[in-house]
C-alpha cells in the first residue's frame, strides 16, 4: 500500500487557527508596549520643552536690565523687549511658542519674587501634571 505525503486540510486549518490565536495574543501584548513607548515619548518631549523654556527665562532674567512684571502668567523684562506670556495653553516669548502643545497644554505659569533680594521663582505646569521649577537671580 502506498503512503500519501503531505498534510490534510484539517491539519492545515488547525495550524492556521493556532497561529491566529498566538498572533492575537502577541498583538495585544505588543500593542500595549508600543502605546507605552508613545506615551513615554510625549512626556519626555514635554519635560524637555518645559525645561528648555524655564532655562531660557532664567537666563534672560539673570541678564535683564530691568524686571518690569513678574506675576502669574507673565514675565516682562527690559521695558517690554522680552515678554513671556501664557495664553491658550501655550507659553510664548514675544509671540513665539516655547512650550505647550494641543496634547499637553501649559495649565499654569508663575513668576514669583522671593523674599531673598532679587531672586525669582519660576514654575510651569502642564495639563498632564508635569511641573518644572527653577530659580533665577536678577544680577543688575
Amino acid at each position: 500500500m502506498m503512503r500519501r505525503r503531505g498534510f490534510t486540510l484539517l491539519e492545515l486549518v488547525l495550524v492556521l487557527i493556532i497561529l491566529g490565536v498566538i498572533g492575537v495574543a502577541a498583538a495585544r501584548f505588543l500593542g500595549g508596549a508600543v502605546e507605552a513607548i508613545f506615551v513615554t515619548r510625549e512626556l519626555t518631549d514635554t519635560q524637555m520643552e518645559s525645561g528648555a523654556a524655564l532655562d531660557r527665562m532664567a537666563r534672560d532674567l539673570r541678564g535683564a536690565v530691568s524686571v518690569d512684571d513678574c506675576a502669574a502668567g507673565s514675565l516682562t523684562l527690559n521695558g517690554g523687549d522680552l515678554e513671556y506670556v501664557r495664553t491658550n495653553g501655550r507659553l510664548e516669548l514675544n509671540g513665539v511658542l516655547l512650550a505647550g502643545t494641543p496634547e499637553d497644554p501649559v495649565d499654569r505659569f508663575d513668576c514669583t519674587p522671593t523674599d531673598v533680594g532679587r531672586l525669582y521663582a519660576l514654575e510651569l505646569e502642564t495639563e498632564s501634571g508635569y511641573v518644572a521649577q527653577t530659580h533665577a537671580y536678577h544680577r543688575r
